[in-house]
């Protein structure tokens, strides 16, 4: 019910944000925009209540509930990059009860990037707040914009924060990294992962795994080396179409691209002037290219990505 419930107000949280925030700039359309009519003055309170409550009530709570178990969320995501966890035997009770009521906080990140969804609720309010800030200079609106967008596209290069399944690898070699470095939290999760591993294992042997087992000796060495070959083609494309990073760094670079090419449009460089046509229209048809590519990324990522 938690995770369900967070889940909702995190992908709602900018469309309900403007709402507050649009009243206190409401007017009459028939008056300069800067007229205080009764209606704006009516609601004003009401929405500067709505604003503070969940506007910046929301993050507060998102960080509390990541400090508060931050100890268990980091462990989870150890144990998701070693692929166990999944079950409350491979688990501890603390750790499964927060992977149940929190997982929507933190499972797609790394262990180190715990608080990552802060930043994109940062990215959330301020594109919200230029949007009815600026609301009758759609030129202002973008150039804002471009800036919180190229923020986040900066610390996605730097950070790289999310753990797809192809990164979970390097990850494991991370933390043994730390574990080498005498980190007494570290060796603790160690010991449980080494001893969850063993019941895994177990698990899996009591689920039948004689039978794989009897299968993957039937298969012929030279099958065995032309699916080692085909893995080792497709692995190029796999790390790139399936890796959370690459596709979080393409919407960002096409959403840069719409907002640079909108203040194009908007700058009155092309009215009035049939001799850049040409130009005009090649801008038009180069930015509804990079939409479409971008968005077919999107849904082959969607629906080609591993669980």
């Amino acid at each position: 019910m938690h995770a369900c419930i967070l889940t909702i107000y995190i992908t709602i949280y900018q469309l309900i944000y403007r709402c507050p925030y649009g009243l206190c700039r409401c007017y009459d359309a028939n008056r300069h925009e800067d007229t205080k009519d009764f209606y704006q003055a009516q609601f004003r309170i009401p929405a500067a209540v709505a604003l503070l409550v969940y506007g910046l009530g929301f993050p507060l709570l998102v960080f509390l509930l990541i400090m508060i178990n931050k100890q268990d969320i980091k462990t989870d995501q150890v144990l998701h990059a070693h692929r166990i966890g999944y079950a409350i035997e491979l688990s501890t009770k603390s750790v499964w009860n927060t992977r149940v009521k929190y997982k929507h906080l933190y499972y797609y990140f790394k262990p180190g990037k715990v608080y990552w969804l802060l930043w994109i609720i940062y990215r959330k309010l301020s594109i919200s707040i230029i949007a009815v800030l600026f609301y009758s200079n759609p030129g202002f609106q973008l150039a804002f914009t471009i800036l919180v967008l190229f923020s986040s596209y900066v610390l996605q290069v730097r950070n790289r924060p999310f753990m797809s399944p192809m990164e979970r690898n390097a990850e494991r070699n991370n933390f043994n990294d730390k574990v080498k470095e005498g980190g007494e939290k570290h060796k603790r999760i160690k010991s449980l992962i080494e001893e969850k591993l063993i019941l895994a294992k177990k698990m899996q042997q009591q689920r039948g795994s004689g039978f794989l087992k009897d299968r993957n000796r039937a298969l012929s060495k030279m099958h065995l080396r032309k699916r080692e070959m085909k893995d080792e083609r497709q692995r190029g494309l796999q790390m790139y179409l399936f890796d959370y990073n690459s596709v979080e760094l393409v919407m960002l670079g096409s959403a840069i691209c719409v907002c640079a090419t909108g203040i194009m449009f908007t700058s009155g460089n092309f009215v009035g002037r049939p001799d850049l046509q040409v130009q005009r229209d090649l801008i038009a048809f180069a930015i509804i290219l990079v939409v479409i590519v971008s968005r077919t990324e999107y849904l082959l990522f969607a629906c080609l990505v591993p669980a």
